[in-house]
């Protein structure tokens, strides 16, 4: 939707420029609290690999 936002019927030079790094931020985000959900769910049967 962002990288869709018309200014005066022109796609918005700024959302253009801002939106793949907003999307690799979110990705990054999220491969991040997957890594801590696995580690958590590792940890309860004595396979974590993070230190506590």
């Amino acid at each position: 939707m962002l990288s869709n936002h018309l200014v005066d019927g022109q796609p918005n030079p700024a959302m253009i420029q801002v939106v793949p790094y907003f999307k690799g931020l979110i990705y990054f985000l999220m491969l991040g609290a997957e890594a801590l959900s696995i580690d958590e769910n590792a940890a309860m049967v004595g396979r974590g690999f993070l230190p506590a």
